[in-house]
């Protein structure tokens, strides 16, 4: 939504710009919330194979959430956009 701020500055439309930067933007959401770092998937492949299930378990819910949230905020951005989801 603060991105949207340069096309109001510039005289461009803030809705589209908004959009555009949400789906640019999403893939880095996700890597955010994981942590930055490939110590989640690194779990799950060491928990699959040492037969640690807790472990597999609750990382692959933090993939899971992190996705979620990812589509849950560019869904709230298209929402309030008013473009197709």
């Amino acid at each position: 939504m603060i991105g949207s701020l340069s096309a109001v500055i510039t005289g461009g439309q803030p809705y589209f710009t908004m959009r555009k930067l949400a789906e640019e933007m999403k893939i880095w959401a996700v890597v955010a919330a994981i942590g930055g770092t490939f110590s989640s998937f690194e779990a799950l492949g060491s928990g699959l194979f040492s037969g640690d299930y807790r472990t597999l378990i609750k990382h692959f819910l933090y993939v899971v959430s992190s996705f979620a949230g990812a589509e849950i905020g560019i869904y709230i951005i298209y929402t309030l956009t008013g473009g197709k989801p």
